[in-house]
């Protein structure tokens, strides 16, 4: 479908149809005419059509909020996303109309009839093929709005992250549809410093908390408990890495008598089997199996500070495991608001632009693993804690959500 015109597509539309059926070849031509007059409606703007094969909290949020404005939104799954099956889950009881997609053929085809005012794709790296064939025939579908989970070009080292293919059908996405949502700051450096030509409208539209925050204070306990949730690269998986720290800041942790407990987003014994080691013999790290989004916040509420940790000479490297440089300063992390959402506040050194947004809220602590003062973080997290609690209404999503509306109605 990469090359093929929108007459050509509603053709084999059609036949695709038929034949799923059992139908008759006669049927072709009025199926085909169906698709054209679906086409030609005049399409609904309080209907919103989702394409997702990378349900995220992130995509939950986004439901909810325009769901409370009183959006009709439409699902289409499209293959991966049933891996992220309590994503799906969530999100198909919040809109009943969802369609679970196995072909491209069936994902086009309830496009057109959806009759939505705008189409937001919701992708990921390896799935990008799939958005660049529909903005490449984009006139039989609702306007495209295009949204990369992580802006690829520039960020990841191509050959340790995704095929190279796969990084040309991102920047076609970001060229060519509609319109392009980024979660970060990826486009400043796209755009300025890298000649990529964004033709469409584009917004800056964070990952912002839930709606349902936690806003409670843990006492005054004298002992410091720090926690990170998300995903990890270990060290024996990327040695070398200034991301990959997760034992040397343990051990630190440790030796300050601080207890650090580790949530991974996904479990594998092999690659976790150091950690298990060490939360064997230490009184002060803790693994924990990963948590359900929806019950996250409640226990990370628990700690005084959410961690990012990384060594100060991620600054100094242009590839820095499957990152590069501009990854460190330009792109988006979701668990910073996960943090946010249970109330703590954040110890972090990048991504460099985010740091300067919740550094000027007052929420987060700018250090990497060499600069930690254990000391200093007893003494200040009621206050760390407070100003968290000051911001945390301005940051629901419900409060953001205009401005993704806006953006919606805006486009042509």
């Amino acid at each position: 479908y990469f090359c093929i015109t929108e007459q050509e597509c509603l053709d084999e539309l059609s036949e695709w149809y038929v034949e799923k059926n059992g139908m008759e070849f006669e049927d072709i031509d009025r199926i085909r005419r169906r698709l054209v007059c679906e086409k030609n409606k005049e399409p609904d703007d309080d209907k919103i059509l989702f394409v997702v094969n990378n349900p995220s909290p992130r995509v939950v949020k986004i439901t909810k909020a325009l769901v409370k404005k009183n959006y009709q939104i439409e699902i289409l799954f499209f293959m991966a996303a049933s891996f992220r099956s309590s994503y799906c889950d969530e999100l198909s009881e919040m809109c009943k109309d969802y369609h679970h997609c196995e072909r491209i053929e069936e994902l086009m085809y309830y496009a057109i009839l959806s009759n939505a005012g705008v189409m937001h794709v919701f992708s990921n790296i390896e799935y990008s093929y799939v958005a660049k064939i529909l903005i490449g025939i984009k006139g039989l579908f609702p306007r495209i709005v295009f949204e990369q989970y992580d802006i690829s070009n520039k960020m990841y080292v191509e050959d340790k992250w995704s095929a190279p293919k796969n990084f040309e059908y991102e920047r076609y996405c970001m060229e060519y549809a509609d319109g392009v949502c980024f979660r970060g700051f990826e486009q400043d450096y796209l755009v300025e410093n890298e000649s990529f030509r964004i033709s469409g409208k584009k917004i800056k539209f964070f990952d912002y908390c839930q709606d349902d925050v936690i806003a409670k204070n843990n006492g005054r306990r004298d002992s410091l408990r720090l926690c990170y949730a998300g995903g990890i690269a270990t060290e024996r998986q990327w040695a070398g890495a200034s991301f990959a720290c997760f034992l040397e800041f343990a051990k630190l942790c440790e030796a300050n008598k601080c207890s650090f407990h580790l949530y991974p987003a996904r479990w594998n014994d092999e690659f976790l089997e150091d950690y298990f080691k060490l939360d064997r013999d230490s009184d002060y790290f803790h693994l924990h199996r990963p948590i359900p989004y929806e019950k996250l916040k409640y226990e990370l509420a628990q700690y005084d500070y959410g961690v990012h940790p990384v060594r100060k000479d991620y600054r100094e490297k242009e590839v820095n495991g499957y990152y590069t440089k501009q990854k460190f300063i330009y792109a988006a992390t979701n668990h910073y608001y996960d943090y946010l959402d249970a109330g703590i506040p954040i110890i972090a050194a990048f991504p460099e632009k985010f740091i300067e947004y919740f550094e000027a809220k007052r929420v987060l602590i700018n250090w990497t693993i060499e600069e930690y003062d254990f000391d200093y973080l007893r003494k200040v997290k009621g206050i760390m804690r407070e100003n968290v609690k000051k911001i945390q209404d301005e940051l629901k999503i419900s409060n953001n959500i205009d401005r993704l509306i806006n953006f919606y109605q805006s486009i042509e």
